[in-house]
């Protein structure tokens, strides 16, 4: 973990196994969805970034959205969010698609958890529906409250602006 000056938050210890035969060797398990400061304490004594990978089914959706926004309110960690594919753990992507398939992944999969925060505030909305609409674009602009960079804001404005055909002034002003 300190070598790579990152490390990998996993659910299970089977993914941390299999992790390490594919070649990631800074990867830990939380051992289930919940996160404690215990082990956020030990984490920090290695690194200051984490990338949580958890599984890609609706508990590890909720338990990524829980940690998250743990670790974005309460400590100082750099965080990335890596969202394996539907009924996917990390061990699952392994045997499927092999070793260097997943380092891949976690190299260039990662999301913001800003964008991670978009794809979860969207689940279950159909935003062809104008309230849905209203209330996605309403909770997505509260959350970018709590981005500090002003780069990473105005990218998030835009995307709201082109995908629902809004102007930024429009977006900025409720914002």
């Amino acid at each position: 973990i300190q070598k790579e000056d990152c490390c990998f938050l996993v659910e299970g210890y089977m993914d941390v196994i299999s992790a390490w035969q594919a070649g990631v060797k800074n990867g830990i398990a939380s051992m289930g969805t919940s996160l404690t400061d215990d082990q956020i304490k030990a984490i920090d004594r290695f690194t200051d970034h984490i990338v949580l990978a958890f599984d890609g089914d609706d508990a590890g959706f909720e338990a990524i959205h829980r940690s998250a926004s743990y670790i974005s309110n309460n400590t100082h960690f750099d965080l990335d969010v890596v969202s394996f594919p539907r009924g996917m753990d990390p061990d699952d992507y392994i045997q499927k698609n092999g070793a260097q398939a997943f380092k891949e992944f976690l190299k260039n999969g990662r999301d913001t958890y800003m964008s991670f925060l978009m794809q979860f505030h969207r689940r279950n909305k159909n935003l062809a529906n104008e309230s849905d609409q209203i209330e996605y674009i309403d909770k997505v602009l509260i959350e970018l409250v709590n981005v500090d960079s002003f780069v990473e804001r105005e990218i998030y404005i835009n995307q709201l602006s082109e995908e629902f055909n809004l102007s930024t002034d429009t977006l900025k002003s409720q914002f």
